[in-house]
């Protein structure tokens, strides 16, 4: 199978390795516009483009093209419209997205095109997270997505069928999740590591917890995708309550005076920092040990811990209901596509719900 990929970021690269490593013939599409740089590839067995034209032979040939540029709304729509008179009769086109629904991403594309079109959002570190989220188009039919499901399952991802909505599953969970936690831990005066040590202890996240995740993605991406999220649904109002404008984020990069990190790495001359919101600078993570001794800061951060865990738990049952899933599903999305462990969060479904929008 011939695979071309669109983009040159993180995630193109890793999805140009993944579908190497899986013996398809691959090449990366650069697609930013920038001139110059090296037309050599530097993952092993993957083809480099340096432009749509110099590619169009590769396209032609093509059984899947993948965009995963890094572009604006506007762009991407313009290269999908370029891609259409080069396709392979029966070739797929999807789209990596996190957020944006096919409806938006499809405005103004030809029927000939949606016939081939889905969404395919992969999460990244491809090689540890195998959810792949599957949004086809109204127009596409049983047999490419069928196709689609194939494929996905031979590069050993795990491919779920979600409804047309902004964020879909497991990110419309996970960013409540970011967002419910980072205003109650600053509101709380929680120390940042303290709660990324709570999340893996007692929620059951992979040990980069909360903060550790917003810096995996990027302080400014994870603003960027929770204001998209937000605009695009402002009628969950249990979002909404946790990620209006003022959401401390948001406050951060305003201000011009919060960090473009929640820590710092380790060094020679010094130990692994994190941010203290309240002190407005990085301290030694070392300091937290005497926090955790308290026996008041115990309670406190049980508390925390008992708040956030109960209202996600109640989140995902609203999702479960507007994607027609259930609880199961919404938890082994976010196992396959955040590295949750199978129990995380999980309140027994019996229990009152807590109204999570107050």
């Amino acid at each position: 199978m011939l695979v071309v990929i669109l983009g040159e970021g993180i995630v193109a690269s890793q999805l140009a390795g993944l579908f190497a490593s899986h013996g398809a013939r691959t090449f990366l599409v650069r697609t930013s516009g920038e001139l110059g740089g090296s037309s050599a590839c530097a993952i092993p067995n993957v083809g480099l483009f340096t432009s749509l034209e110099e590619a169009s032979n590769a396209i032609r040939a093509a059984a899947w093209i993948i965009e995963a540029s890094e572009l604006d709304l506007d762009r991407r729509r313009g290269l999908l419209r370029r891609l259409e008179d080069l396709l392979l009769e029966g070739a797929l086109v999807t789209v990596d997205e996190s957020i944006l629904p096919l409806s938006i991403l499809a405005e103004g594309m030809s029927s000939r095109l949606l016939r081939r079109f889905a969404i395919a959002h992969f999460f990244v570190p491809v090689d540890r997270l195998p959810l792949v989220e599957i949004v086809p188009s109204a127009l596409m039919p049983d047999e490419r997505t069928n196709l689609l499901v194939r494929n996905l399952r031979a590069l050993g991802r795990t491919p779920m069928s979600c409804r047309d909505l902004p964020g879909f599953i497991a990110n419309r969970i996970g960013f409540y999740l970011l967002a419910l936690a980072t205003r109650e831990a600053i509101e709380r005066k929680i120390p940042f590591d303290l709660v990324d040590a709570t999340a893996h202890s007692s929620w059951g996240l992979p040990r980069s917890g909360v903060f550790g995740l917003i810096d995996l993605i990027g302080v400014e991406t994870t603003v960027r995708l929770m204001s998209t999220l937000a605009d695009l649904l402002p009628n969950d109002l249990a979002l909404q309550a946790v990620m209006p404008r003022g959401h401390t984020l948001f406050e951060f990069l305003a201000q011009g005076v919060g960090p473009r990190s929640f820590y710092r790495p380790r060094t020679e001359t010094r130990p692994k920092q994190v941010w203290r919101a309240g002190q407005q600078q990085y301290v030694d993570i070392k300091v937290r040990t005497d926090d955790v001794k308290n026996g008041a800061r115990e309670e406190e951060i049980a508390s925390f811990s008992k708040f956030v865990s109960e209202r996600v738990a109640t989140y995902v049952r609203l999702i479960c209901e507007e994607h027609a899933i259930s609880e199961d599903v919404a938890w082994e999305a976010m196992r396959l596509g955040y590295g949750w462990s199978k129990k995380a969060m999980r309140v027994p479904s019996g229990k009152k719900l807590v109204w999570i929008a107050a």
